[in-house]
């Protein structure tokens, strides 16, 4: 339960991409405890591999900076090329104002910026994969 009703649950397929191994394994926790199958990537290119063999994805949660070549922004254009209409949270502890105005012109994308708290995380998830309105990213 949270201070705004019932938690947001759901049974949906998440590709999950984040490089850093402590942050990635919490994550991964959460969202399990929230009722998502997953599937883990540790960067981009392995993200973007996942979707091209792997069916039933329904949301891609990724980070922004990673290492090898290819960031979280760019594996989000890359995804929706190969899936349009695939649901993106996009996520980030850096405040980088370009790679935020990149996530913001990418339609329906939903910004989570870090460090999140549950709550924060389970409504991001299911907002994207209701098809809320996507509010922009903060400054």
């Amino acid at each position: 339960m949270t201070a705004d009703g019932p938690m947001t649950t759901g049974n949906a397929t998440i590709l999950y991409v984040e490089d850093d191994a402590d942050v990635r394994e919490t994550v991964e926790l959460l969202l399990d405890a929230l009722g998502y199958r997953l599937i883990i990537a540790t960067n981009a290119v392995e993200a973007y591999g996942l979707l091209c063999d792997t069916e039933g994805v329904d949301l891609l949660f990724s980070d922004v900076v990673m290492p090898g070549g290819m960031n979280g922004v760019e594996l989000a254009e890359r995804a929706r090329d190969l899936r349009p209409g695939l649901k993106v949270v996009l996520t980030s502890g850096y405040s980088d104002a370009v790679l935020k105005l990149k996530a913001s012109q990418l339609s329906g994308v939903h910004w989570l910026a870090k460090p999140f708290q549950f709550d924060d995380l389970a409504r991001a998830i299911r907002d994207a994969l209701d098809g809320v309105p996507a509010p922009p990213p903060p400054d």
